[in-house]
Parts: structure tokens; sequence; C-alpha cells
């Protein structure tokens, strides 16, 4: 806890970039390649590349549905997809945790080298490092940790609201284990990460719900449909087309007049509320060491 305290606070103040622009280079040309791999003719061609490749720039009527409904973080790179890619991978018999890993590294890359999934992969490791040695890592240290660790390499991440809610996502989820309701684990997912987006409509009340009914399906099942689909897309992308008219003219039904303004970059302009962010995700880190610690006694 002390480590990512000062690790943090420096990097706030001490913008020193550590030069890894190579590896920049590299996911850009491997995403770029990942787009163009959708070069066939689809009604939601905007939506494959952003499941597939992590590519979302492109603002369209859909993806404001989505935004309103709470359901985009599902449709952009997120560690919900890493781990449904994690566990279909593991589903192969003949892929040992060494392919595995080297895969969702390339899965890292193939996206953009995105906060999201490079957390998670960092997770990932610290997990077989802790099994190995013994260490006892909880899921908090382990987060905490790779949180560090990105902060190090990508200096520049403590500006993305991105990897902010990463590691705030990876806390509450630690946090609302214990409870067997999910719509209590829904409503407390909403209500912790609400201070981190204060009066953006990027987040709502009905998105709960949203993400309850719809959550799994656009996970495991949309999300796979849609890497292989880059094989056969007259097949897949036709019924991936079938599925998304239905999920869009049910959002419509229930659109929102409010409009989603913010960042597609989720870059933070202001010190002061960049440094709030970080502040509320320091103080519930400190909140959960503390409970933890006063569970042990």
């Amino acid at each position: 806890m002390p480590l990512f305290s000062m690790t943090l606070l420096l990097l706030c103040y001490l913008q020193y970039p550590i030069n890894l622009y190579f590896l920049d280079e590299l996911s850009t040309n491997t995403q770029n390649f990942c787009n163009n791999l959708y070069f066939f003719e689809l009604k939601y061609r905007t939506i494959y590349q952003a499941l597939g490749c992590g590519n979302y720039q492109t603002n369209s009527i859909e993806i404001q549905l989505l935004k309103s409904a709470s359901l985009w973080h599902l449709f952009v790179v997120s560690a919900g997809h890493f781990y449904s890619l994690k566990w279909l991978l593991k589903k192969i018999p003949f892929l040992n945790e060494l392919l595995i890993q080297l895969l969702l590294l390339f899965f890292c890359f193939w996206t953009g080298l995105q906060e999201p999934a490079v957390l998670a992969w960092f997770c990932g490791i610290s997990s077989i490092i802790s099994n190995c040695f013994n260490l006892n890592w909880d899921d908090n240290k382990k987060t905490l940790y790779c949180g560090v660790i990105c902060l190090i390499l990508f200096p520049r991440w403590s500006q993305s609201l991105s990897l902010i809610l990463s590691l705030m996502c990876r806390l509450i989820l630690n946090f609302v284990q214990k409870f067997n309701s999910n719509l209590l684990k829904g409503i407390l997912f909403f209500t912790l990460l609400l201070p981190l987006f204060g009066s953006s409509n990027l987040i709502n009340p009905t998105g709960i719900i949203w993400n309850l009914l719809l959550g799994p399906i656009l996970s495991f099942i949309l999300f796979p449909i849609a890497i292989i689909a880059m094989l056969f897309p007259q097949t897949l992308g036709s019924c991936i087309d079938y599925i998304l008219d239905f999920l869009f003219w049910i959002l419509t039904l229930f659109q929102s007049n409010s409009q989603t303004n913010f960042n597609e970059k989720y870059k933070i302009n202001s010190d002061f509320i960049l440094l709030t962010k970080w502040t509320y995700v320091l103080i519930f880190s400190w909140v959960l060491f503390i409970r933890n610690q006063i569970n042990k006694i």
C-alpha cells in the first residue's frame, strides 16, 4: 500500500516517461492490421472493430445508444473481454499456461495495448508469481502492485480515466465477492463508481439492469463470435447483424433523451479533477486494506 501511494504521487507530479514508444508503435501497427481484417461490408462494421480490435474512435447513433444504456464498456477493450478470452483459451486442451499468457499478451497488442487489458494481463502474471513463490498475495495487493507496474512503464496512464476505472472496478469486485445477490453487487458497483463520473451521463442507474440482463450474453457470446467473424464474415457477420439489430431496437425503446458528453480517449484535463479521482481510489484501497487487517485479528 505505501509503495502504491508513493509511486502514484511521484508520477502525478514528476512526468518523466520511460521510453517505451516502440511498444506503442508495435501495438498501433498490430491494431491497424486487425482493423483491416474487417474489410468486408457489414452494417455494424464499427461495432465489429470495437469488439475485435479495440478501435472505438468512430462516434455513431449505435454507440450513443450503448453509452446511454451504460453498455458501451462491453463493446470496447475491457477486463471482461480479456477474461472471456482467457476462459475460452483454457478450454483448449493442448494450450498450457505459458501459451495462454503469450496469446493474452498478443491480444493486448492486437487491441492497441489499452489499459484494461494490460492491467488484467499483469494481474494474471502476478497470480502465477504469487502461487509459484507462495507469496499469498490477496487480490487487492495484486491489483495495486500491477497498477504500480502500469504507471511505472506508462506514466502517461496516470492521466487516463480508463486505468482509474480498471483499478477501481477490480477493487470493487474484490469487495463485493462476499455478497450473493447480483442485484446488490450491481448497486454497489454503481454507487462506488459514481464519484469517478461526476455529472457525466456515461453511467446511470438503468445501466445496472441492462448489465445484469445483457452483460453475460455480450461478453461470452457476442465477443467470441465477433473475433471468429474475421474468418467467416458472411456467415457470422450476418448473424451478429441480426443480434445487434434486436439489441438496438430494444435500446431505442428505452432510450433516454440525455446525451453523453465525454472525451473518447478518457483523458482527464484538469489536474485537480485528476488528483481527486486518484485520491478516491487510494482512499478506497486503504479502506479495503484496513478491513482486511481487522479481519485477520
